[in-house]
């Protein structure tokens, strides 16, 4: 008797003990037909960082000059923010600290202060976080935003810039 007759013998034996009848037959599977090959569509690029500043920065100034919003101008670049980073709304003034939020609402904080006269406080309170992380955020990015904002065209970005640098009493 070969080591497999025996070793299923055994087996049978066992099963008769506990009654759990006859092993089932083993079926064999034939190999399956290797997938066809689906060409894949290349899917287009994800923004950068630089890109996604400038995008928001535009949309930000569009809106703030057309005027379409009521009262304070830091939930429409909050709102910017959220659409430009492919973010949920109400994800940077949340009260998570997960890492994906941190440079998009930095980015913000940092718009907020290039776009608006108002208070690092005020900012701080727009987005649930106190002052001193608006001031950590617009140090973060300020110089990349200021580098990437001055490179832009005579637009909305410049004017409001400029407008709200009047206002500071500060050069744009």
């Amino acid at each position: 008797m070969s080591f497999t007759e025996t070793l299923s013998q055994h087996y049978a034996d066992v099963r008769a003990r506990l009654g759990l009848g006859p092993a089932r037959p083993f079926h064999f599977r034939p190999p399956q037909p290797k997938p066809v090959a689906i060409e894949r569509v290349p899917k287009a690029p994800t923004p950068t960082l630089n890109e996604r500043i400038v995008l928001a920065a535009r949309e930000a100034a569009a809106r703030i000059e057309k005027g379409d919003f009521i009262g304070r101008r830091t939930p429409v670049i909050i709102a910017v923010c959220e659409e430009a980073f492919m973010l949920r709304p109400g994800a940077i003034a949340s009260a998570s600290r997960r890492g994906h939020l941190i440079a998009p609402r930095h980015v913000g904080m940092t718009l907020a202060w290039l776009f608006t006269t108002y208070s690092w406080a005020t900012i701080g309170r727009d987005f649930n976080r106190d002052h001193t992380t608006v001031i950590h955020g617009r140090d973060k990015f300020l110089p990349l935003a200021r580098d990437l904002l001055s490179a832009e065209p005579e637009g909305p970005v410049k004017r409001v810039m400029a407008d709200v640098a009047e206002k500071r009493g500060l050069m744009p």
